[in-house]
């Protein structure tokens, strides 16, 4: 772990439309912005501070699920000290004291899946319609690298239903609950999740994730591993080039330093830009099209600080891909994702049926 710095104001404001997104409350979320002052001290005008005040405040009133969800703010963007650490733990304590009165099946299991010639085991939230069952198909839905499986509950939710299907939730590798860093070889480990799930349903199994964890949908996608994948802000492969790393603003080469599990931030972009680029599909010869045929849907924000437009674009001559790069909107196209759900729903629903 360490910490980094970054403007706790221009975090805030940058992720406004995706905390609202994610179940949170714009006025609450204003107003705590506007006492920021700092992003890692445990007090006052300090971030795990004060978004984890406005925590505090829901679970007197035993609103458990939001509590959660001003926690998850709390811990953002990565657990990079222990007061990020307990945070987290409030985060995942008060998930699991809403989830008897979530309007779905819900299940915790802790899958053991092979990797790198052992094991390593992964954290599963499984939400199921309660009218799904055998004939339904199973979705994988993964957050990213600053947002991860308990921060996209109601969006699960809201798609479980849509579709009737049987949602797993977990964390992508090097963040949340996962027990291993962040690695190019990431996909294993959600392979290994996707062979325990399939059982679950009609024996078809999609993914649907938003930016680093659309990353491994597209890669799970390229590598035939899933029937149908959905990807909002994929990385895919100029996004790894230094110049573009170097570029990425609000504390993003910390974040990313974290999930690698390093104990001290870059030295430098090219330090940086050596650590990612394993992670490049073009290098590791995934966009020749020769690979799975899974259809894929991608979509992202025209004006993404994270994620060049050539990284959406590069993927239109595959076939069965529809390809959305959505103007005026921002990471993973947040600011449009609500009108955009529909069609990536009906799209999902017709190729895992």
């Amino acid at each position: 772990m360490f910490t980094f710095y970054a403007d706790p104001k221009a975090m805030a404001a940058e992720r406004f439309a995706q905390f609202v997104g994610l179940g949170s409350p714009a006025d609450t979320i204003r107003d705590v912005s506007k006492g920021l002052d700092d992003l890692w001290r445990d007090g006052p005008g300090g971030w795990p501070y004060e978004w984890s005040r406005a925590a505090e405040a829901c679970e007197t009133r035993d609103d458990w699920l939001q509590a959660s969800l001003f926690y998850g703010i709390g811990k953002y963007p990565c657990l990079g000290d222990a007061t990020r650490v307990k945070v987290y733990e409030k985060h995942l304590a008060t998930y699991l004291k809403a989830a008897k009165t979530f309007p779905m099946r819900f299940e915790r299991r802790i899958l053991t899946v092979p990797y790198r010639g052992g094991s390593t085991d992964v954290a599963a939230h499984l939400l199921s319609p309660k009218d799904a069952n055998d004939k339904s198909p199973v979705l994988l839905m993964m957050g990213g690298i600053d947002t991860w499986k308990l921060d996209v509950h109601h969006t699960a939710v809201q798609v479980g239903a849509a579709l009737n299907a049987h949602i797993a939730l977990v964390d992508m590798v090097g963040v949340g609950e996962s027990k291993v860093p962040l690695a190019a070889d990431g996909d294993v480990v959600l392979a290994g999740v996707i062979d325990h799930i399939r059982s679950l349903g009609n024996g078809r199994v999609g993914v649907f994730a938003f930016s680093f964890g659309a990353t491994w949908a597209v890669k799970l996608a390229l590598t035939g591993r899933v029937d149908a994948a959905a990807a909002s802000g994929p990385l895919v492969a100029d996004a790894f080039h230094e110049e573009f790393l170097g570029r990425m603003p609000n504390g993003m080469p910390g974040i990313i330093g974290n999930a690698l599990r390093r104990d001290a931030a870059f030295r430098n972009d090219s330090e940086m830009s050596a650590a990612m680029a394993p992670f490049n599909m073009r290098d590791q010869g995934l966009l020749d099209w020769r690979g799975g045929r899974t259809p894929l849907y991608v979509v992202n924000g025209a004006i993404d600080p994270y994620v060049p437009n050539s990284d959406i674009t590069v993927l239109e001559s595959r076939p069965d891909t529809i390809v959305k790069l959505v103007p005026n909107a921002t990471h993973c196209a947040a600011e449009k994702m609500h009108a955009l759900m529909p069609d990536i729903l009906q799209w999902l629903g017709s190729r895992l049926s």
